[in-house]
């Protein structure tokens, strides 16, 4: 993933490099936002455009990485977000996933 800064940046230079091509659309996942925005109402919580955005960009992770970590403040939505993604796609791919949490101070390098 890029930071935000660097989107405009790296679409420029992309841009420079193949003039005839247009930038890369931005990824729609139209079923999944679907069961989200049912499932983000179940749970009580407000279909916020910006948080929704997050959902996702955790699922294009999750379509290129085979293991993922989450990280942030206290209070940030990392669990909301992941448990919002996990329900959404035991719908959307009818598989039952599980969610395991380890404890960073017992993994070794």
């Amino acid at each position: 993933k890029l930071v935000a800064q660097d989107v405009p940046l790296f679409l420029s230079v992309l841009a420079d490099l193949f003039p005839t091509i247009p930038p890369p659309p931005k990824g729609e996942f139209p079923e999944v936002e679907a069961v989200l925005k049912e499932k983000v109402a179940e749970a009580g919580l407000q279909y916020h455009p910006e948080w929704v955005g997050k959902v996702i960009q955790l699922y294009e992770t999750t379509l290129v990485r085979h293991g993922i970590m989450l990280v942030g403040p206290t209070g940030g939505g990392k669990s909301a977000i992941f448990n919002r993604l996990r329900v959404t796609l035991e719908i959307v791919n009818k598989i039952q996933y599980r969610e395991t949490r380890f404890n960073p101070k017992a993994i070794r390098a």
